[in-house]
């Protein structure tokens, strides 16, 4: 039996709900073992131990630590634009123009960036108590968490000084600057930072860097355990997500089983249906019956007898066969639509 439009239909919704349920299972296991992997890492002082640990693990590395200490600059560092006495090591500027545009003759607020540069230097964390101990850090643009934690040094919003003569030609196209707004972000010297990766002993200086295992590469401002309720968080809510979409799935499939069922039930109606007109046909034929009924000619044919009963209308007009070759299911005669058919037994 082809499938209908519907049925295609929740189908198509079916398939596009299961996709979406194995990306956040995905998304729910890749964070959980993220997790895991946080929950499982070494907590390691910067100290002069942790040169000795490094020098016994295998290839001067350990695949996967924690270690806390205070952000300093490995050389230059780099100075507010704004501000005199802020320094840092990570510098972001962002100009962004504040609009309002008018679409389908509605206005709504819109942005554009108009610059988005970041700029860093070489860094090293250092424990506070032994100044003389420090690790460097390497590859920052892989670090998550890092540039969410970044300190606004400087917020300014400019509005448009444009003319009365501008703001009507701007309107008039459905295009209005409201103003810039400029914002500027550093991750300032001072700053205490938690790093989560690859510690390696380099040339006597212990650098932490992406791990090559594969797991989350970490700095922040926030605490160890302040991370894992952020994974578990997240965890759950892709949980809630995966179960919505799991029960939206079985829905869907609740219903796509219910229609095939339906139509199956259906075909062996029409199925036994025909095997009765066809047996009575031929009993007909053999008694060599003289009835008018039974001797009227289906319309569309006209070769074989009229056989079935049209519902709702009534019509007597069709054969089985040409009932079933009908390319809509609307009666020759009344056009209404045919909700179901009875074979026609003459006695």
């Amino acid at each position: 039996m082809p499938l209908s439009l519907p049925d295609k239909s929740y189908l198509l919704a079916l398939g596009f709900d299961a996709a979406i349920m194995l990306i956040v299972y995905k998304f729910y296991k890749r964070n959980n073992k993220a997790s895991s992997e946080v929950k499982s890492a070494m907590i390691l002082d910067i100290d002069s131990e942790l040169v000795m640990k490094l020098k016994e693990a295998e290839g001067n590395s350990i695949p996967y630590a924690c270690i806390q200490g205070v952000t300093m600059a490995a050389g230059k560092t780099i100075k507010s634009r704004f501000v005199d006495d802020k320094e840092g090591v990570i510098h972001q500027f962002k100009m962004v123009e504040h609009k309002s545009k008018r679409m389908q003759g509605y206005w709504s607020d819109a942005k554009k960036i108009l610059t988005d540069t970041v700029e860093s230097v070489a860094f090293a964390l250092f424990n506070p108590f032994q100044t003389d101990h420090k690790v460097y850090v390497d590859d920052v643009s892989q670090a998550q968490y890092l540039y969410d934690d970044l300190s606004v040094t400087h917020d300014k919003y400019k509005p448009s000084q444009s003319g009365l003569l501008q703001r009507g030609v701007d309107r008039l196209f459905g295009d209005v600057t409201k103003g810039i707004q400029e914002t500027e972000q550093m991750l300032l010297v001072g700053t205490p930072l938690l790093g989560v990766g690859e510690l390696m002993l380099v040339g006597g200086k212990v650098h932490l860097m992406p791990p090559s295992g594969g797991q989350k590469y970490i700095l922040t401002k926030m605490s160890r355990s302040e991370i894992l309720k952020s994974l578990e968080t997240r965890s759950r809510s892709l949980k809630i997500l995966g179960l919505i979409s799991a029960f939206i799935a079985g829905g869907l499939l609740g219903v796509v089983l219910w229609k095939y069922m339906k139509r199956f039930l259906e075909f062996r109606r029409q199925t036994a249906m025909l095997r009765e007109i066809r047996a009575a046909r031929e009993n007909a034929q053999n008694d060599n019956s003289d009835s008018d009924l039974s001797s009227s000619m289906c319309i569309i044919c006209m070769e074989k007898p009229r056989e079935i009963v049209i519902l709702e209308c009534g019509h007597i007009c069709l054969c089985a066969e040409c009932h079933n070759i009908l390319p809509e299911q609307i009666c020759p005669l009344c056009r209404g639509p045919i909700t179901r058919v009875v074979p026609l037994y003459v006695s």
